[in-house]
């Protein structure tokens, strides 16, 4: 916010950039969300983590072999007594 109010001033956007080591890309996408939303726009977002595509969940159903229903998995097994070797 303290840059684009240095740009509203009469600051150089490109001054401003290389003084506070920041990416001049930076600074000209926040005078562009400024004039969008005005200070709001200025505001930190919440963060939210990324969710899965489509294509990711089909890629990692195939992978894994996304059964439709649940498979149930016989064991067997037998007794073994070490006296008789096996």
């Amino acid at each position: 916010m303290r840059v684009v109010k240095r740009v509203q001033d009469g600051e150089s956007p490109e001054v401003l950039a290389k003084a506070l080591d920041l990416d001049r890309s930076t600074v000209y996408g926040w005078l562009a969300r400024y004039r969008q939303a005005g200070w709001n726009g200025l505001k930190a977002k919440l963060w939210r983590a990324p969710t899965e595509t489509r294509r990711q969940k089909d890629a990692v159903g195939l992978r894994y072999g996304d059964a439709q229903e649940p498979v149930a998995i016989e064991i067997r097994v037998r007794a073994v007594d070490a006296r008789d070797g096996g």
